[in-house]
């Protein structure tokens, strides 16, 4: 997360962003991830908007072309649309999932690399490290992200048995955290998760 927060810095004193990424997850863990980075609050203060990002169709066609390129990465969109940018691709399994959030690394449009996707021992978990964004901000550094919202969803195709965190659907094979990213930088919150199922 730390490369997006040093894209935004500045935007974030406009207004407010959001961050969804949705994951749905076969029984052998092939599926598919959608993310929407919505820019509209900072669109809506300075006229601008997400132009000012200079995101060009060169750089939106160069991190479609590096998804493409990662072994088990299929149907990959990349796009922009009213001030929110678009991803979406279907992964293999879990090593595709792990190497495609690595890839965003390389990109201003950057999440991290440290999301790790795995299955061991019958537990699923999701280990975003906290220590991936330094040191605890100062409180105007953690006023300034708290501007920008995170909603992760997580569907699987079994039905879930227990979750350490976030809140389970009552289909029981959802779950979802939510919150703002300066909360996760205080350590008020954490998007670390275990899952097991029925």
């Amino acid at each position: 997360m730390k490369y997006l927060f040093a894209l935004l810095a500045f935007s974030f004193v406009l207004g407010s962003c959001s961050i969804s990424q949705e994951y749905f997850f076969n029984k052998d863990f092939s599926g598919t991830y959608k993310m929407e980075f919505d820019l509209s609050g900072i669109s809506d203060i300075d006229e601008g908007g997400a132009d000012d990002l200079e995101i060009s169709q060169q750089e939106l066609d160069s991190l479609k072309m590096a998804f493409e390129n990662i072994e088990g990465i299929s149907k990959v969109n990349v796009e922009t649309k009213n001030s929110v940018i678009y991803v979406a691709y279907s992964f293999k399994d879990l090593n595709a999932l792990n190497k495609s959030l690595e890839n965003f690394s390389q990109d201003d449009l950057s999440f991290g690399d440290e999301n790790k996707f795995a299955f061991e021992n019958n537990v699923f978990s999701y280990n975003f490290s906290e220590d991936n964004m330094g040191e605890t901000p100062a409180d105007s550094v953690a006023q300034m992200m708290s501007f920008l919202a995170y909603n992760v969803k997580m569907t699987f195709e079994k039905k879930i048995k227990t979750v350490s965190n976030g809140e389970l659907n009552a289909e029981e094979n959802s779950v979802t955290l939510e919150g703002d990213l300066g909360e996760i930088a205080t350590s008020k919150k954490s998007l670390n998760l275990e899952v097991t199922f029925k």
